[in-house]
């Protein structure tokens, strides 16, 4: 594969924030960002979170907020409680967001959390009657920004 150069401007050094002298190019095989796939699909991505939170604020909630909410939701309806642990396996998202997401949530009154009877670093998750009314609200609203946003 042949490797295209691409100018990608000046870049600050790391000790005294200084453009360099000379030109600075790196090996890509795009001419700029918006060929890279990886790129257009995160300022996409970007784009829908952003829709979405503009919805979501005056519910106090944002998108990642709600995801875990919703999550937390479904696998409730499956079996009485959750864990973090199965949050984080299931969204693939870091224990530690996911568990600092949780403690908002649980500040917020959407979600109850309780030590496991058996393992105290476990935490038991359950969506409160507050955090289902709040679902109910929020979900159609999630739902129609992807019919317009993700179902073109």
């Amino acid at each position: 594969m042949v490797f295209r150069k691409h100018w990608l401007g000046w870049l600050n050094t790391l000790k005294n924030d200084k453009p360099h002298k000379e030109n600075i190019f790196l090996s890509s095989v795009h001419f700029g960002p918006h060929e890279s796939p990886g790129f257009r699909f995160w300022t996409e991505f970007l784009a829908w979170q952003r829709c979405v939170n503009t919805q979501l604020a005056e519910h106090d909630l944002t998108q990642p907020l709600f995801s875990i909410l919703a999550v937390a939701a479904w696998l409730n309806s499956n079996k009485k409680t959750c864990t973090q642990q199965e949050i984080a396996n299931l969204t693939k998202l870091d224990r530690m967001h996911v568990s600092q997401l949780t403690t908002k949530l649980v500040t917020k009154g959407f979600i109850s959390r309780e030590s496991d009877s058996g393992d105290k670093r476990v935490y038991n998750l359950l969506v409160t009657k507050k955090g289902y009314v709040r679902l109910e609200t929020c979900i159609p609203l999630v739902e129609e920004i992807d019919k317009q946003l993700l179902l073109q």
